[in-house]
């Protein structure tokens, strides 16, 4: 009895269907767009969320940047652990409503207030 494994489906196969690869620039060209900017933002975001441990590392020293870098992540960490689970859940209700653009509208007002009040 012939034992087929993945590699003998692969090679009978390729005799009936020529794999070839197919690279076309101009059909990924939009993604590759929306990554360079999604990538830009995060980098802009980091920069701008750690300029004050920065400014402070280099002006106060190690030992009270190391301090204030733990009171600003306990601060910081209940809008760490509540915004993304929000966001997860937000998405696809947004998307629900995505040919009614009054009602994305009220829901994303709701949930940014919502969030803002809980993360003050």
């Amino acid at each position: 009895m012939y034992s087929y494994t993945s590699l003998n489906f692969i090679r009978k196969g390729y005799k009936y269907h020529k794999l070839k690869f197919v690279f076309r620039l101009s059909e990924i060209k939009d993604l590759i767009k929306f990554r360079l900017f999604n990538l830009e933002a995060s980098t802009m975001n980091y920069f701008g969320t750690n300029i004050d441990t920065f400014l402070i590392g280099k002006i106060l020293g190690m030992n009270d940047t190391g301090i204030f870098f733990l009171v600003k992540r306990l601060v910081l960490y209940p809008s760490m652990i509540i915004n993304p689970i929000i966001t997860k859940v937000l998405t696809p209700v947004l998307a629900i409503y995505q040919d009614n653009l009054d009602k994305v509208k009220e829901l994303y007002l709701k949930t940014i207030n919502f969030l803002s009040s809980i993360n003050f």
